[in-house]
């Protein structure tokens, strides 16, 4: 997992302070300078599945595909 840093102004409304990233280069946490946490996972298509801000669920994609039947 790669971990990328940046350092915002205490007023910059974006307090993120750190991105990390999975082996395919997807962002898998964004950490805010007060705490809070972001985080996503994937499915095993590559597509976001899950997105979670303070553990709390906030996006779950559900996919259908048709074959037509």
């Amino acid at each position: 997992m790669r971990d990328y840093r940046q350092d915002f102004p205490e007023e910059s409304p974006s307090r993120i302070k750190k991105f990390l990233y999975n082996t395919k280069n997807q962002k898998t946490e964004i950490r805010l300078g007060d705490g809070q946490v972001q985080t996503k996972r994937y499915d095993a298509e590559n597509l976001r599945c899950e997105m979670r801000e303070n553990e709390k669920l906030i996006l779950m994609s559900i996919i259908i595909i048709s074959r037509g039947f």
